[in-house]
């Protein structure tokens, strides 16, 4: 049997498409049977992909002797992954076509040159990625609109910026009372905790979200709703931030960007270790929460924490487990 295996991460207008891939394999496929395979919305940077893993399921099971794509980083785009999917073409006598490079690998020349081909698409992911990453900090340190939903309270908004366009946020009224209720409640009093004051947020009728300890703790901790001054200048210095304001931009009434690679503050994650490899903008959005009572929320936080462990900065074994 002949495979024909297509795949696309995205739709645009200038990537070929699915159909597209399949019609132009087609036309090798001869008048054998034949079986498609494609993956939509997966990129080639690694093999998790459900129609690829039937097709190398069905090489091991001994129904295909060939397979066509339409180009070699519809397979793969890392080398490391490329070169085991040959060793088991290989190790299964597998005839690879590729239609847009115009060779297989029933000769030599052909596996050399496919190798050659495979180290060159690697390459080109590589500096896109490197695009990518180099633009990621580039907008974050002009303070334009990040990827990602707008925080809880906040509507993204279209805007322009520095003459581009981009977004921002805009605090949506009835959320920001919540907001600064929440941290009334926690530094208005030191026996609120997280946990109580998710279940007094979940006893309302007029508040259409479910509230957790961890949601409020990821909002307790989010620079985003600050009004950024001096003393939230200081307190990131303090925690080593990379500061990409001056001190005289922190007027007390934007909030702020804090971002960065994986390993620094993504998905909630404001730990003093998170912080340390980040980033902080002033960003175009106004704050919410005035800097004393964010600060204040900080420094409970810390406290509470320190309990939890015991002083030493080190989880006890009960920690999390009792209430």
């Amino acid at each position: 049997m002949v495979a024909i295996y297509a795949r696309q991460s995205v739709d645009k207008k200038d990537s070929i498409s699915i159909e597209t891939q399949i019609d132009n394999a087609m036309k090798f496929a001869g008048t054998a049977p034949y079986k498609i395979y494609r993956d939509r919305g997966f990129s080639g940077k690694n093999t998790d992909r459900p129609d690829f893993k039937k097709l190398m399921r069905d090489i091991k099971d001994g129904l295909v002797e060939k397979v066509i794509v339409y180009k070699i980083d519809r397979i793969s785009r890392s080398i490391v992954d490329f070169g085991s999917i040959m060793d088991v073409f290989s190790r299964h006598a597998i005839e690879f076509i590729s239609v847009s490079e115009s060779f297989d690998t029933s000769s030599p020349m052909g596996k050399a040159m496919l190798y050659i081909i495979m180290v060159f698409a690697q390459l080109e992911r590589e500096t896109i990625q490197a695009r990518i990453r180099d633009n990621y900090y580039a907008r974050g340190e002009k303070a334009f609109g990040l990827s990602g939903m707008a925080p809880w309270g906040y509507k993204k908004v279209p805007t322009r910026h520095l003459g581009k366009k981009t977004h921002t946020y805009e605090i949506d009224r009835d959320k920001e009372a919540v907001i600064q209720q929440i941290f009334r409640w926690y530094v208005g009093d030191e026996n609120a905790t997280l946990y109580n004051i998710a279940a007094r947020l979940n006893e309302s009728d007029a508040i259409d979200k479910k509230f957790n300890h961890t949601f409020i703790s990821r909002l307790l901790k989010n620079p985003f709703y600050v009004k950024a001054n001096a003393d939230i200048y200081n307190y990131l210095r303090a925690k080593d931030v990379k500061m990409n304001n001056g001190v005289g931009d922190y007027t007390g009434e934007k909030g702020l960007y804090i971002y960065g690679d994986k390993k620094a503050c993504t998905k909630g994650n404001f730990s003093d270790e998170a912080l340390a490899l980040s980033y902080a903008t002033v960003a175009l959005h106004d704050g919410m929460i005035d800097a004393d009572i964010w600060l204040r929320a900080q420094a409970k936080l810390k406290r509470k924490r320190l309990q939890i462990n015991g002083g030493s900065g080190e989880k006890t074994w009960l920690a999390g487990l009792m209430k």
